[in-house]
């Protein structure tokens, strides 16, 4: 048994290390140049990141994954309606059931009503702090 469990630890212990080599053996690690950072996969339109002073270019690659972002969260929030939906048509005479699939639509509608509402929000808070 103790034979079995140092196996299947080394084994585990060999995987994690193997890992890394066989993700960066085909293209190699992504390359910093003059232009920015190369992306291992194309973000909408664009294969390269600019490299900016701070937090710049961590800004520049979330405003660019900004549009995927959404996209994803409107679908988990589909999806999370659906799933109250389906609660409370098997909920039955259970009313706890039936008020846990209301409130994971509510909190669902809520968070598609934020998201669609989100540039409103930051552009009218942005106009009030900073004028």
């Amino acid at each position: 048994m103790h034979l079995r469990e140092s196996l299947l630890s080394g084994l585990l212990v060999l995987a994690t290390f193997a890992v890394p080599l066989a993700v960066f053996a085909q293209g190699g690690m992504p390359q910093r140049n003059q232009g920015g950072i190369d992306l291992l996969a194309p973000l909408g339109n664009q294969n390269n990141i600019p490299v900016q002073p701070g937090f710049g270019t961590f800004l520049s690659y979330f405003n660019d994954a900004a549009t995927w972002l959404i996209y994803v969260a409107m679908g988990l929030c589909v999806l999370w309606v659906l799933l109250g939906g389906f609660m409370i048509m098997l909920s039955g005479a259970d009313s706890g059931q039936r008020a846990k699939g209301i409130g994971h639509m509510r909190w669902a509608i809520t968070g598609i009503v934020i998201l669609l509402f989100a540039g409103f929000i930051l552009r009218t808070l942005n106009s009030m702090f900073f004028q």
